[in-house]
């Protein structure tokens, strides 16, 4: 016994292969990303400041599009291992301790919300000193940061 010859009839209006990309190949404006890593430059540059070092690695490592978001993985970066040196160095009084880890939370969550809202524009918010490190290292400054 012989079977029918069997067609395929698409299901649906064809506007996604099945993996939730839009057809045709390439790159089309509802897939492009102003960064690497796929989020948006505020939201990534807020999670450097907000988690410190391991986002800011790791958005140093990856990200090659965005010079903003390097500017501030740097940024951040310098700015938590100088937190955490100067936590390090004032643990012989708990007062300090606290105090130093109440102050500098609230700065990086601040500089993390300048980032945040100053994504569109691109106005680089520098903080003293280590603005000028993560700048030199971004845009290949020669000249000093003092």
């Amino acid at each position: 016994m012989e079977s029918a010859p069997q067609t395929y009839t698409p299901v649906g209006d064809g506007n996604f292969n099945g993996f939730g990309l839009p057809e045709g190949g390439g790159e089309t404006a509802a897939n492009q990303s102003a960064t690497d890593l796929y989020f948006s430059e505020g939201v990534l540059s807020f999670l450097c400041y907000f988690f410190g070092v391991v986002p800011s690695v790791i958005a140093l490592v990856y990200e090659r599009k965005s010079e903003y978001v390097r500017f501030h993985a740097w940024q951040a970066l310098i700015l938590s291992v100088v937190v955490y040196v100067l936590l390090y160095l004032l643990s012989f009084s708990t007062f300090l301790t606290g105090v130093f880890a109440i102050v500098s939370f609230v700065a990086l969550i601040y500089a993390g919300y300048k980032s945040y809202v100053d994504a569109t524009t691109h106005e680089l918010f520098k903080l003293p000193y280590i603005g000028n490190l993560a700048e030199n290292q971004v845009y290949g400054l020669s000249s000093l940061p003092f």
